[in-house]
């Protein structure tokens, strides 16, 4: 099966066609048919044949699409379908053209026709407008004339294939940005999204664009405003004029000139007092937009005690990007931190979780936190508590005060919070030991990831405890490579481990450590797994050393004091 098509025909499925699809049954009927001449002409005859149920037409339409081009033979009945009086055919029938490559060229004239056609159904309207961008230079001059006719649907429609037009085709720029002072709102839209799709050509309409920066119409300020902004960097010679746009009497073309300002990065520097005033904007999408640019300005922490007052803002977007953008900006200020603290008891669960993150994003100077994010990891919301667990992570060893709350988060009923207590547990290293026997019982978590982590996490650790073999070579037999790969790994370091102590150990401990990697040793091997080898060889190596100690104790005789020490 084609699986661009399909995926195709999936869209339309759902997108515009919620209560007609392929069952899964006929695909896999088409999967194990091939495209003979004799079921082509099958399907052809069920598309034609109007005395049918419609969805077997449509049916046919679509099995015809799966096959390609090896149904070209299909391309006039298909041509005729588009004129079916069900919409369904019609729009199977459209989408299946787009699959024809170049010998749907001859359906150009019938696609244009749809594109007319005002009472034409959206849907099918929409798919003609795909098919025609993607035949291309072919479709091209049809496209262009449609641009000026007199039916602002067809402008809308052509303006919308032009923006989905392949790399290589040389969109009419000019005429998009023309369109941008159309009288409909629907062809401005489109003329803007297809000048936003084609970046590399627009880039020669940037004088024209800043021009409409000034136009009397609400929507063409906003509209080129935004197309400016996509173009980024190109368009910085355009950042005067938007930052002139910073006062406009519109909220909506002062928010676009923000946006558009924040794409041009560095060079928008010079824009930072404006954006500062707009924190106190009487617009909410002002005020949030503007919070996010600064945030991302290296030369704006000026900004930092006008984030901080918005942090009480009424908006909880606009508080939530405050405190994003204090987080960008790592302010460690011994005023930022305290209200970030604050933030984390806000009502609003987005705006705890942007705190978490903001703080995660400051890591070691905003330790005055732990007792907050420790608080915050029994959040009502998972994704509050999730984002705690990032930021105790961020700080490592120095916020091992998180260790117990973070045992108890392995237990979490979300997955994403497991995962993250394990890699917390893992940043903080020695201090988080007592976390291994919870580790341990999290590499039989039933999500992999969470099993991944436990297993690296041990891994790092590099634990002597012997009790934790046991468990370490049960997760040799783990369906996850990666987590058998870490299991392999944590024995290698407990022999190592166990190698390092060896000269403290009685004749009594050496016995039950040999026994124990002679047991890690087998599982390795019977698990068959070549990319363990290193480990089989890490954990013999200190299995044949221990031996030796063990020996060396006998032939010294030194049991009774239950010590060995090699001179």
């Amino acid at each position: 099966m084609d699986s661009k098509i399909f995926g195709i025909l999936l869209a339309a499925g759902t997108l515009f066609l919620p209560c007609l699809w392929l069952s899964a049954e006929i695909i896999n009927q088409i999967q194990l048919q091939s495209s003979s001449h004799a079921q082509v002409s099958s399907l052809i005859q069920k598309l034609q044949d109007q005395s049918i149920d419609a969805d077997v037409r449509a049916n046919a339409a679509g099995v015809l699409g799966i096959m390609g081009v090896k149904a070209k033979a299909a391309i006039p009945a298909l041509i005729t379908a588009l004129k079916d009086e069900s919409v369904d055919v019609r729009t199977i029938a459209a989408i299946t053209l787009s699959n024809m490559g170049a010998e749907a060229n001859v359906a150009i004239p019938a696609l244009i026709a749809i594109l007319k056609d005002k009472d034409e159904d959206a849907n099918v309207r929409i798919a003609a407008a795909d098919i025609l961008a993607s035949i291309g230079n072919s479709a091209l001059p049809d496209l262009i004339f449609a641009l000026n006719d007199e039916d602002a649907s067809v402008r809308s429609s052509a303006a919308y294939a032009l923006g989905r037009m392949k790399t290589e085709v040389r969109v009419p720029v000019p005429d998009l940005v023309a369109l941008l002072k159309d009288k409909d709102a629907n062809v401005r839209f489109n003329a803007r999204a297809a000048l936003e799709n084609i970046k590399e050509e627009a880039k020669a309409a940037i004088p024209d664009l800043i021009a409409l920066l000034k136009d009397k119409d609400v929507d063409v300020r906003a509209n080129a405003a935004v197309i400016l902004g996509k173009l980024e960097e190109e368009a910085k010679v355009a950042i005067p004029d938007l930052i002139v746009l910073l006062k406009d009497s519109d909220a909506n073309v002062r928010s676009n000139a923000v946006v558009a300002l924040g794409n041009m990065k560095a060079d928008t520097k010079v824009a930072i007092p404006d954006l500062i005033a707009l924190l106190k904007d009487k617009d909410v999408d002002v005020r949030a937009n503007a919070a996010v640019i600064l945030g991302k300005l290296e030369e704006a922490k000026v900004a930092i005690p006008d984030l901080i007052v918005l942090l009480k803002d009424s908006d909880a977007n606009v508080r939530s990007n405050a405190v994003v953008a204090l987080g960008n900006m790592k302010a460690d200020t011994k005023v930022a931190i305290p209200n970030l603290i604050t933030s984390l008891k806000d009502k609003d669960a987005n705006v705890r979780y942007s705190a978490a993150v903001a703080l995660k994003n400051i890591r070691v100077k905003a330790l005055a936190a732990v007792p907050a994010l420790i608080t915050a990891l029994k959040d009502k919301n998972a994704t509050v508590r999730y984002g705690a667990a990032q930021a105790l992570w961020s700080m490592g060893a120095q916020a091992k005060a998180a260790v117990p709350a973070l045992i108890v988060a392995l237990k979490d009923k979300d997955e994403r919070v497991r995962y993250q207590a394990a890699f917390a547990l893992e940043m903080m290293g020695k201090e988080a030991l007592a976390a291994v026997p919870a580790l341990s019982k999290a590499l039989k978590d039933k999500d992999v990831y969470v099993r991944r982590q436990a297993a690296s996490a041990l891994e790092m650790m590099g634990v002597e405890a012997l009790a934790t073999i046991p468990t370490l070579i049960a997760a040799l037999k783990d369906s996850d490579s990666v987590v058998r790969y870490y299991a392999a790994r944590s024995l290698g370091n407990r022999g190592e481990s166990l190698l390092n102590r060896a000269g403290a150990m009685s004749v009594e401990e050496l016995d039950k450590a040999i026994s124990s990697l002679e047991q890690a040793i087998k599982a390795l091997k019977d698990s068959k797994d070549n990319s363990l080898e290193l480990s089989i060889a890490s954990v013999n190596q200190s299995l044949n050393a221990l031996k030796i100690q063990r020996l060396f104790c006998l032939l010294k005789q030194n049991t009774a004091l239950h010590k060995c020490r090699m001179n």
